[in-house]
């Protein structure tokens, strides 16, 4: 199958998928609101930060060596599985010690220990058969369950309103739904592509392999997220306004789902570009993409500008009248990161991931300067508009490395 079939079968089934979230953070939002969905949100964007750091950057390694076939996919499954258990062991002891720094109030400190190994330990799992299953070009199988566990919690979800709607364990169901996939997926990927017999522990100089690819992939993974993350960090504790917090975490969530689709075509042009599979259609579809990101951006901006309140209360609940101003201000900065996402997938299976961390490194400093300079009048708004300017300097750092590298200028053969 051609990488133009390929994008197409993954772009049906991330998107169902996709369409699957957003409709259970909806459903979480409305039933929440805005005060203590901003508290669920902003403990996820803590444990997403410890997930990063968990992971090690270990699925992007998983991809790579799957991809190219120079390491077998049984050697890499039980390192997967072993460094699980490992992460699920160094949790266990050390996440009370988490909301020690992070205080969160609304639930109990016992029930955010569980929370947090159910939501952890479940994402690295999904991460690892996830990046597993699609260096097999297999789209539809991993997709296909985590929706059918979507459409579970959706009922389990309208099985609590029924009964008068026990936020508690709302929550409760949301996050160990995350565990429950990772299980599942997990066994998915063993039937189907493992016999017993050939699993076995990789060598030492896998592990070196793996492990020195992936230390990269850390690197550029946490400073990314500190990229994404850190003005959510900065709202919750400059902005006092508990609405004000759940409107922004609100409107980062939603535009963080706008980078599903560039996130869908980055994880068929990676293994592409690691396989080194014909590197003129792979940048072909880098530039038609752009311009096809460009013009839908600048239409979702005007839409939001004509009915963007009407619509996000209508969605969302009354609560939520200021996420669409705050969207307006990120578009311009997620466009960027659209554009980014798919270079950095080429640089990364050109064995350039380097360059995505120097990339983010100049976001992150921009965030904060720009950040402390703006302190005495900081709003969600100075934040949304910050965070833009950041993405953009982000993502015009590795659009000028990607043309040095590979020759180009606005996409087109330097002439000589």
């Amino acid at each position: 199958m051609n990488l133009k079939q390929l994008i197409k079968q993954n772009i049906v089934w991330q998107g169902l998928y996709f369409v699957s979230l957003f409709v259970i953070n909806v459903l979480l939002s409305r039933f929440l609101q805005a005060e203590e969905a901003g508290v669920v949100f902003y403990m996820t964007t803590i444990l997403g930060f410890i997930l990063v750091i968990a992971n090690f950057g270990l699925n992007s390694s998983l991809t790579y060596y799957s991809a190219n076939n120079t390491i077998k996919t049984e050697k890499l499954l039980v390192l997967s599985i072993i460094c699980t258990t490992i992460i699920c062991l160094i949790l266990y002891f050390a996440v009370p010690f988490l909301w020690q720094l992070f205080p969160i109030p609304l639930i109990a400190t016992i029930e955010k220990n569980r929370l947090a190994l159910y939501y952890v330990v479940g994402l690295v799992l999904t991460s690892h058969q996830v990046s597993l299953f699609y260096s097999k070009d297999n789209f539809y199988l991993p997709n296909l369950i985590m929706i059918i566990l979507n459409v579970v919690l959706l009922l389990l979800f309208y099985i609590n309103t029924k009964n008068n709607g026990n936020n508690e364990l709302l929550i409760h169901d949301y996050f160990i739904f995350h565990l429950l996939q990772g299980l599942l997926l997990t066994l998915a990927f063993v039937i189907k592509y493992i016999k017993f017999e050939d699993l076995k522990l990789p060598t030492i100089t896998d592990t070196k392999q793996i492990l020195k690819f992936a230390s990269v992939s850390l690197l550029a993974n946490v400073i990314f997220y500190v990229v994404y993350k850190l003005d959510v960090i900065f709202v919750q504790k400059w902005c006092t306004d508990a609405v004000d917090l759940g409107n922004y975490t609100q409107a980062n969530k939603l535009c963080q789902m706008l980078l599903i689709i560039p996130q869908i075509i980055a994880s068929n042009i990676f293994p592409a570009s690691a396989a080194n599979n014909n590197k003129k259609e792979i940048i072909f579809f880098i530039k038609k993409y752009s311009k096809i990101f460009a013009i839908a951006t600048f239409l979702l901006i005007l839409l939001l500008l004509i009915a963007g309140k009407f619509l996000t209360t209508l969605i969302f609940g009354a609560t939520f009248y200021k996420t669409h101003l705050v969207i307006i201000l990120l578009l311009p900065g997620i466009f960027c990161l659209m554009v980014s996402t798919l270079l950095s997938a080429y640089l990364t299976g050109k064995k350039q991931h380097k360059i995505n961390v120097q990339a983010a490194v100049v976001a992150v400093i921009t965030m904060l300067l720009l950040t402390m300079l703006s302190k005495s009048f900081y709003s969600i708004f100075i934040a949304a508009t910050i965070s833009s300017i950041a993405y953009f300097t982000e993502a015009m750092y590795c659009f000028i490395k990607f043309c040095k590298l590979e020759k180009l200028w606005v996409y087109h053969t330097k002439s000589s």
